[in-house]
């Protein structure tokens, strides 16, 4: 007994790591102790108080146990633990010295009595003394916590001393280590965002009150981290950029501090990662080239290989990881200009097996991060070579699943499942193992099962996109529509338009495949549904989110109705609001909350009878009721193309196969005609008129079925959305078509604009000088105001007026240039003679009272580039406001087209009563087919005609026969509003 305490004894004597191992050591022989007077005691037939206490003492000894085993694992208990334990166990062993020693008859009992006694004791006085010691080290120094559940524990004490303590010296090291937790915490949440905007405020405040001090210098390295988190979780950068400005005004101020410098350099390598991702999305839909893409990698590997120097030792596995990533994504982009593709792979392969080599057991995430790139190294080389080491493949392989049970998160558990699932697939297709395809179509499944959040949506795709290439219609349907759905959630608590928009740039073709497959399977009215979720999601949720207080009231719930009508209007201005700079983490941080008492109280409006699925995706009998016109779902996959008809109160959808009409080929369209808008866009432009024409091509099915509606309304989704799909067939225009971003704007039947009043409002602005004039603009209102009794016209109004006009009229008409946003949709704007008026100052205001906005502009119908199925441009944003329905113009058009159109338009509406939509239509086919001759006499005491043609044969020359001309005016919304 000696021989073994005395180490013990001299253990306790020693640095903190000997005295945890010493209390450990006791805890155990106690713990054991227990268990052998457990075994004596039980032969004493009938002595109930011995049997119970010799209980009591295992119970003590397991929970010592338990204490050294979590103190090992780094301070971190629970506030009082200690001594109400040590004092329960030293009260408990008293008597078990008594009952043992008079049970058993000898000197054994009381020998082990004499160790329980020594061993609980000292544990109690050891684990007292580690409690000061850990409320030392969180008060005076950095305690980086390795896991999710290590960082809830020390965020717990850490709010325990701050609500105890006082000491000025002590609360600076207390905040830094609760953000520190909290970053750490967010990792693998649900919803990391106000765990990650808690920090990022307690690192602000922290470094702002203490500029000069310690704690400040390591506060600007973590405020960098959870920056560069969070922009991962929402792809926000305004957070990063703060952090960089402040930690550069820090770094000049105080160049004394050398983690200053490491905190920048930190922060411009995350920062220059991100804008590499960024460069390369735009490169992906052709609004950056590939020079600037190689450009923004050169930068990022500069600025990752600087962090890495200065990292410390600590961190230095870290940000060589950083650096490989970078490395190896230059790799499979091909981004390496100039240098030897075959030793750049070597190289990025040998840095990740250093960097993973390198990490220590409990870094978990980074493991789990690193793991990936190094699969997708290794599978870009592959495909690159056509061959693969099959033993490489299995090393990797179990180099994954060591990880796998090394870990225990669900946020990690899900990256290194979908990690193992690529790996497999590649060595099935390498070695031939078609049997390993089940494995691993099983292994992409369980990660988007185990994964939640953005992640959840990627897993959810490639196990789609893995069952598709295997034929597999239930699997990829169900993985397709997973993604779809979980990204439509994800998209709900984002606090800005960026922030929903983020994982809804992740599924753009998973609808179309999605009803692809699920069509392919029979489920037709499931297709719908995932064409209907899929699509104008943003919108939609404004949409009911402004609906609402009139719901809720018109229910009988007053006390909801409020409710929502104040968390509304907080957040009204915030889907155009993008704070920048050192206001931004309180201000973003107030929204949050905001968007969580949204949340919650969400989940009381669902419980309120027929409001069950408030926000949610409707189901089918949900979408038909109350339709008033078939509507056509018109979409493109991979593989083909489809359109699906839904009946009002039909009992199911009926399919129209488009083979020709491939996602691919589409993209060509797209190509064609964005290009067209680049170089200028005339109506006459070669490129313009080959676009439509591809498009025409493609669907020549779609027009037969058309031709059998007298009325429908079209839902085009993708590139689709920037043309006129009726009109492309000039032999086949249906009589009567609108356009719709999705079928829940045309069921709506609470929440209606006010009654109709009869007030309209003609603007005419010929723009400012620079921008060529608009010669026909004052003609053209001076006619349309002879169709509409009571109309104002308004002659070059100031953009503030023009937003008092939206929100009183029923009807307001612009003849104007305007000009859709290429980078923000927000910066789509009219452009009138004293200024722009923008989108984003438009989409502020309440424009429920009006019926019908007239856009006789030039791409004021077109839909932001970046997100298609969004609808983010000057039809789906007027009504996302509150407008009925729009009319705005695909592309530029010719003036005299332009204004011979309107006032067709108005004259078959107004005079002729022809409802909107089909009166558009009809003056659409009136301008393809009039000639020279028929057009001046229309024109004659109307507007003024400016058209250059031989006049020797005006009776025979129809001057708008092209599409181009005539097509570019699409009608989008509902019509039994109008009178």
């Amino acid at each position: 007994m000696t021989t073994f305490l005395g180490p013990v004894v001299q253990g306790f004597r020693g640095s903190a790591s000997a005295r945890r191992g010493a209390a450990a050591a006791l805890g155990v022989l106690a713990q054991v102790g227990g268990l052998v007077a457990a075994q004596v005691v039980g032969h004493v037939p009938g002595d109930r108080i011995a049997g119970w206490t010799a209980f009591s003492a295992v119970v003590l000894g397991l929970v010592a146990l338990r204490h050294v085993l979590v103190l090992n694992r780094g301070f971190a208990l629970r506030p009082g633990e200690y001594l109400l334990t040590g004092a329960g166990r030293l009260t408990a062993f008293a008597p078990a010295v008594v009952e043992v020693s008079r049970a058993s008859g000898s000197g054994g009992g009381a020998t082990i009595a004499s160790i329980l006694v020594v061993g609980g004791a000292t544990t109690v006085f050891t684990a007292l003394s580690l409690r000061g010691e850990e409320a030392q080290r969180l008060g005076f120094g950095s305690v980086s916590p390795r896991t999710p559940g290590h960082a809830r524990r020390v965020a717990g004490r850490c709010r325990h001393l701050l609500g105890r303590t006082t000491n000025p010296k002590t609360r600076p090291w207390l905040r830094l280590n609760l953000a520190d937790a909290l970053t750490m915490q967010s990792v693998g949440a649900d919803e990391p965002r106000g765990l990650l905007y808690e920090a990022l405020d307690l690192l602000t405040g922290l470094i702002e009150e203490h500029p000069g001090a310690a704690p400040s210098a390591v506060a600007a390295v973590k405020i960098a981290e959870a920056a560069d988190r969070l922009e991962r979780v929402d792809g926000d950068l305004d957070v990063l950029d703060a952090a960089l400005r402040r930690l550069e005004e820090l770094g000049n101020a105080h160049p004394e501090v050398p983690q200053f410098g490491f905190a920048l350099a930190g922060a411009r390598s995350s920062r220059t990662h991100a804008h590499l991702w960024q460069v390369l999305d735009q490169v992906e839909v052709g609004r950056a080239s590939r020079q600037e893409a190689v450009r923004a990698w050169e930068q990022a590997v500069a600025d990752c290989r600087r962090a890495r120097d200065l990292a410390p030792a600590t961190r230095r596995a870290e940000f060589a990881i950083d650096l490989a990533s970078v490395r190896s994504l230059g790799v499979q982009l091909d981004l390496a200009d100039g240098q030897d593709r075959g030793a750049v792979v070597t190289a990025a392969k040998e840095d990740l097996r250093a960097a993973i080599d390198a990490l220590p057991r409990h870094a978990a995430e980074l493991m789990a991060a690193t793991l990936p790139m190094l699969v997708a190294v290794v599978c870009w080389e592959a495909s690159e070579t056509g061959r693969a080491d099959p033993d490489e493949l299995r090393s990797v392989e179990r180099r994954i699943r060591r990880s796998l049970r090394r870990t225990r998160d669900p946020a990690f558990r899900g990256a290194l499942l979908n990690t193992l699932a690529t790996v497999t697939a590649l060595r099935s297709t390498v070695t031939g193992a078609d049997s390993l395809v089940t494995t691993v179509l099983d292994l992409y499944r369980r990660a988007a099962e185990t994964a939640s959040g953005g992640a959840e949506v990627r897993y959810a795709l490639e196990w789609a996109d893995a069952a598709a290439a295997h034929d597999l219609a239930d699997q990829a349907a169900e993985g397709y529509t997973r993604a779809l759905r979980q990204a439509r959630m994800v998209s709900t608590t984002g606090l800005t338009r960026d922030q929903r928009a983020f994982p809804l740039r992740r599924v753009r073709r998973a609808a179309a495949e999605a009803a692809y497959w699920l069509a392919d399977s029979g489920r037709l009215a499931d297709a719908v549904v995932a064409l209907e979720t899929g699509r104008a999601i943003t919108l939609t949720d404004a949409v009911e989110r402004r609906r609402l207080p009139d719901l809720l009231r018109a229910r009988d719930h007053p006390d909801l109705a409020e409710a929502a009508g104040e968390l509304a209007a907080e957040l009204a201005a915030e889907p155009v609001f993008r704070p920048k700079g050192a206001q931004s983490v309180p201000v973003r941080r107030r929204l949050f909350s905001a968007q969580r008492r949204w949340l919650a109280l969400v989940d009381r409006i669902r419980g309120v009878p027929g409001l069950e699925g408030f926000l949610l995706p409707p189901g089918y009998p949900e979408l038909v009721t109350g339709l008033p016109h078939p509507v056509v779902y018109v979409t493109a996959a991979e593989r083909g193309g489809l359109a699906l008809v839904v009946e009002p109160d039909g009992d199911a959808p009926r399919l129209v196969r488009l083979p020709e009409l491939t996602s691919a080929d589409v993209d060509k369209a797209v190509a064609v005609f964005r290009r067209s808008r680049e170089i200028g866009g005339a109506p006459g432009d070669s490129r313009l008129r080959r676009a439509l024409g591809l498009m025409g091509d493609m669907l020549t099915e779609l027009h037969a079925e058309l031709g059998e509606h007298g009325k429908v309304t079209l839902i085009p989704l993708g590139g689709l959305g920037l043309f006129p799909l009726h009109l492309l067939d000039p032999e086949n225009i249906p009589a009567q078509v609108s356009y719709a971003p999705n079928a829940r704007v045309l069921t709506g039947s609470e929440g209606r604009p006010r009654a109709f009043i009869g007030s309209s409002a003609l603007i005419a602005d010929s723009g400012p000088p620079e921008s060529g004039g608009l010669r026909t603009a004052e003609a053209e209102v001076r006619a349309i105001g002879r169709y509409l009794s009571g109309a104002s016209v308004f002659r070059s109004p100031r953009p503030g007026d023009v937003l008092d006009l939206l929100t009183g009229h029923d009807l307001c008409h612009f003849a104007c240039h305007a000009e859709a946003g290429r980078d923000d949709p927000l910066d789509g704007h009219l452009n009138l003679s004293h200024g722009r008026l923008e989108l984003r100052d438009i989409v502020t205001k309440d424009l429920s009272g009006l019926r019908l906005v007239v856009l006789s502009a030039c791409e004021s119908g077109v839909p932001h580039d970046d997100l298609l199925d969004e609808s983010l441009g000057f039809p789906g944003m007027l009504i996302e406001a509150g407008a009925g329905a729009v009319i705005g113009s695909l592309w530029k058009v010719r003036d005299d087209a332009a204004t011979a159109l309107m006032v067709r338009f108005y004259d078959l509406w107004q005079r002729r009563g022809v409802p909107p939509g089909k009166a558009l239509g009809q003056a659409q086919r009136w301008l393809r087919n009039v000639t020279v001759e028929q057009l001046e006499i229309y024109a004659a005491g109307r507007f003024t005609l400016h058209l250059r043609h031989p006049g020797h044969d005006a009776g025979n020359i129809r001057p708008f026969r092209h599409p181009a001309d005539w097509a570019a005016f699409i009608y989008m919304g509902r019509e039994d509003h109008l009178p």
